[in-house]
């Protein structure tokens, strides 16, 4: 992935003129006054990305060498803090809300906010291109089989699906993904034991795949639960896990067990949730060890290149413990307790939800993005075996 380029003063003194006077009536717009400092009154206002995506980032101070702490999607709302003298100059920046400063010129005054329009995401199962227009004129780019992609629900029944980004695609060149249902246990009392596959009971009771019931025994070969040995490649069993000394005491902190394929979460010593996962499969291991979750992604493009080309939009409740490796939602399949990914902790779309809500730090509102180790906050973490 290729960084960010830093931003650089325009050279033409016109073109410096021209910012300059953009400022000057951003500042006006937000009710500061460009010649005043010390301002403490609030404004909305949107964040756009120009050609220098440093404009989208947070900072820890009023310096692009400071510590980047977060970052904002394209048209994201943020909250100004104060916007002094410095509204009026290149290259100034503003204090937002509720911490952190941004480079004035990438900020715009708030414009109406447009509704949402609710996305699915579809799989490319032929070999297809994006068009320009709803009709499928306009050729844009081909796509790639297998890749998945965001579209808009209510165009489904057309000839040609949207996309959020005005383009348009066959609705007979993809096929839609089914999230898993999977939910994980909450407050676990003991031993559970999580159904990969239907299994009938000794008192005549089917137990579904992904049920869960308290585990009386394990063996080699066989999880006793309920009365009845059910064989042991049927069944995950999440225990509770010995917090790792490198972990502070009172830390939000989640254990996943690679051999088990299980994930199991606590504050402090108290158990609070317990589910299934997918790990890397062979040859795209999950790295083993002790970490603190470095960057906290409300949602991205995941991409992977050769020989595993791969494209997934809309990942979500992305937490990253390691550079590559994240516990992450998974809504293009439904195989979790079997490992499968390319090393990241995959899990259902409910159970991310439940621990990007759970652990610290909150994303703020408006923000894609917090980096929670360069910010000096809170923060999850992961302890894989």
């Amino acid at each position: 992935m290729l960084g960010p380029q830093m931003s650089r003063p325009p050279s033409d003194p016109r073109t410096c003129r021209s910012v300059q006077r953009a400022r000057f009536a951003l500042a006006l717009a937000l009710g500061f006054g460009a010649a005043s400092t010390g301002s403490t009154g609030l404004a909305d206002v949107s964040t756009t990305l120009e050609s220098d995506e440093d404009g989208a980032y947070v900072y820890a101070s009023r310096s692009q060498t400071s510590r980047r702490v977060g970052r904002l999607a394209p048209g994201s709302p943020v909250r100004v803090r104060t916007c002094g003298e410095e509204c009026g100059h290149v290259g100034g920046f503003v204090s937002v809300e509720p911490f952190g400063f941004m480079i004035g010129r990438n900020l715009r005054p708030r414009r109406t906010e447009r509704p949402t329009r609710p996305e699915v995401y579809a799989r490319i199962s032929r070999r297809t291109e994006l068009r320009a227009h709803a009709d499928g004129s306009g050729r844009l780019r081909r796509m790639r089989v297998g890749h998945s992609i965001a579209v808009l629900q209510s165009t489904l029944g057309q000839s040609f699906a949207e996309r959020p980004d005005g383009s348009f695609i066959a609705t007979s060149d993809v096929t839609i993904h089914r999230p898993s249902t999977l939910v994980g246990e909450r407050d676990p009392r003991g031993p559970l034991g999580f159904f990969l596959q239907d299994v009938t009971l000794a008192n005549g009771r089917v137990a579904r795949r992904y049920d869960r019931l308290p585990v009386e025994r394990v063996a080699e070969t066989i999880v006793r639960v309920a009365g009845t040995d059910v064989p042991r490649e049927f069944v995950r069993v999440a225990t509770r896990a010995e917090r790792d000394h490198e972990i502070p005491a009172n830390a939000f902190w989640v254990h996943v067990d690679v051999d088990e394929q299980v994930l199991t979460a606590y504050q402090g010593d108290r158990w609070v949730f317990a589910t299934i996962v997918t790990t890397g499969s062979t040859g795209y291991p999950t790295v083993r060890g002790t970490y603190s979750i470095h960057q906290k992604t409300r949602s991205m493009t995941m991409v992977g290149d050769e020989p595993n080309n791969y494209l997934v939009e809309g990942v979500a409740n992305v937490q990253f413990f390691r550079a590559g490796y994240a516990l992450h939602s998974a809504y293009w399949h439904d195989h979790f307790g079997v490992r499968g990914s390319h090393g990241c902790v995959n899990l259902s779309p409910a159970d991310a939800r439940f621990l990007f809500d759970w652990a610290p730090p909150s994303v703020p509102e408006g923000w894609e993005t917090i980096y929670p180790q360069r910010a000096r906050v809170d923060r999850l973490w992961v302890t894989v075996d």
